[in-house]
């Protein structure tokens, strides 16, 4: 996501010039904690309420023009498409089915899921297109 994003910001810049810089923030990094750890010693669903936390502060910011990487989970963060469709221009980043799938199972970032991968796959592809 983050390879993605320098390229977003790279053309945001090309197509803005002389109205300042876009900047490049990738959800996780601003959440400020190791991730695997926060989930294991607080679980999934208070590692989403930090990670809408994050990205509301991120879209506070209105001084800079952001592309924010957010991961896929981001759908599953309690408000976050909201804000997202009120807040900012969005932008599915798309890859193959499977690719993605193999991505998350090799992932070492984060700990498992509590269900196979492409269970939250499956849950979560509609939520894309809000």
């Amino acid at each position: 996501k983050s390879s993605l994003g320098r390229a977003a910001v790279g053309e945001l810049n090309r197509l803005a010039s002389g109205c300042g810089r876009g900047e490049l923030v990738d959800l996780d990094e601003a959440l400020g904690f190791d991730i695997a750890t926060y989930i294991k010693e607080h679980g999934w669903a208070m590692f989403r309420q930090q990670e809408a936390k994050a990205l509301k502060q991120q879209l506070s910011v209105k001084d800079k023009r952001l592309v924010i990487a957010c991961g896929g989970g981001v759908v599953e963060a309690p408000g976050a498409m909201d804000v997202l469709s009120r807040e900012a221009l969005c932008v599915w980043v798309r890859g193959d089915d499977e690719d993605v799938i193999h991505a998350n199972k090799t992932d070492v970032t984060k700990p498992p899921f509590p269900v196979p991968v492409e269970e939250v796959f499956a849950r979560r592809k509609p939520m894309y297109r809000h």
